[in-house]
C-alpha cells in the first residue's frame, strides 16, 4: 500500500501548484530577459520625446502609446526594467547575506553578543524606513544606489531574526554536537551544516524581501528620492503618468503598475516553489 501511495500521480492541488510554478519561473525568466537585452529590443530611444505626438494612442508605430513628452511608453517599460530588477536584485542579495551572517552568528555566540544584536536589530527595526530614505537621499543625493541602501537596512532585522531562530533550532540538534566533538572549526560547522539546513529558510525570505524591495525602490523613484527623471524607471512612470491620468491617458502608469505585479508576482511565486523543494529534498 506503501509503494502505491509512493507512485500515485499528483492530485488537481498539486497539479495546479505546479503549473502555476513553472509559469511564474518561466515569467521571471523572461522578464530577466528582456531586461538584459533591453537596450538592443527597445523599439525607441526611451528617453528620445516628440512633444507633437504626446498621449499617442497605441498604434502600429507605438504599441502601447506614447507619454505626455511624446516618449515611446513600451520602450520605457523594457529599459525601466532594467533600473527596477536591478535595484530589486541587489536590495535582495545585500539583505539576504548580511541578515543571513548576522543571524548565523548571533545564534552560534550566544550570550552577550546576541543579546547586544538582537538589542541592534530591535532599534533599527522601529526606525521608519522612510527616514532612511531621506537621510540618504539627503546626504548623497537621489539616485538608485541610494534608494538601494534606504531599503537594505530596514530590512535587516527582520531576516536576520528568521535566520537566527532557524539556526538556533539547528544548532541544537545533535548533528551539530557531532560535529564539534568531531573537531570542525566554527566556520566549517556554520558554513558547511548550519547555512545548508538554513538556506529554505533564506529562500522564502528572499521572495518577500525581492517583493518589497522591488515596491520600495519604485515608491522612492515615485516620491523622487530614487530614481530621478527622465530616466526609464517603473516608479518614475507611475508618478510622471499621473498628469496623464487627468487627462484621460492612463496608459503610462497602468502599464507600469501592472509591469510591476506581475514581476514582483512571479519572482515571488518562483522563490517560495523553489523554498518549497528545497524543504522537501531536505525533509527526505
Amino acid at each position: 500500500m506503501s509503494a502505491l501511495l509512493e507512485i500515485r500521480p499528483p492530485g488537481p492541488r498539486q497539479k495546479s501548484w505546479s503549473v502555476l510554478s513553472v509559469t511564474a519561473i518561466v515569467v521571471a525568466v523572461a522578464l530577466v530577459a528582456l531586461a538584459i537585452l533591453a537596450p538592443w529590443i527597445a523599439p525607441y530611444d526611451p528617453d528620445a520625446g516628440d512633444v507633437l505626438n504626446g498621449f499617442a494612442p497605441p498604434s502600429p508605430e507605438h504599441l502601447l502609446g506614447t507619454d505626455s513628452a511624446g516618449r515611446d511608453i513600451l520602450s520605457r517599460l523594457l529599459v525601466g526594467a532594467r533600473s527596477s530588477l536591478l535595484g530589486g536584485a541587489v536590495v535582495t542579495v545585500l539583505a539576504a547575506s548580511l541578515g543571513t551572517l548576522i543571524g548565523i552568528t548571533a545564534a552560534w555566540r550566544g550570550g552577550a553578543v546576541d543579546t547586544f544584536i538582537s538589542g541592534s536589530l530591535a532599534v533599527l527595526f522601529a526606525f521608519p524606513g522612510i527616514i532612511a530614505a531621506l537621510i540618504a537621499a539627503s546626504l548623497f543625493g537621489p539616485s538608485l544606489p541610494t534608494a538601494i541602501v534606504a531599503i537594505t537596512i530596514p530590512m535587516l532585522p527582520a531576516v536576520s531574526r528568521v535566520v537566527r531562530a532557524e539556526a538556533l533550532r539547528q544548532i541544537s540538534l545533535p548533528y551539530i554536537e557531532s560535529a564539534r566533538v568531531q573537531g570542525l572549526g566554527v566556520l566549517r560547522i556554520c558554513f558547511g551544516h548550519v547555512l545548508p539546513n538554513v538556506a529554505p529558510v533564506i529562500v522564502a525570505q528572499i521572495a518577500t524581501i525581492f517583493g518589497f524591495a522591488m515596491m520600495g525602490i519604485a515608491a522612492l523613484s515615485y516620491l523622487g528620492l530614487g530614481v530621478r527623471p527622465p530616466t526609464a524607471d517603473w516608479g518614475v512612470m507611475i508618478s510622471s503618468g499621473q498628469s496623464g491620468v487627468l487627462q484621460g491617458h492612463p496608459e503610462e502608469s497602468i502599464f507600469a503598475g501592472l509591469a510591476l505585479v506581475i514581476t514582483i508576482t512571479a519572482f515571488t511565486v518562483s522563490a517560495d516553489a523553489i523554498a518549497t523543494r528545497l524543504d522537501r529534498g531536505r525533509a527526505s
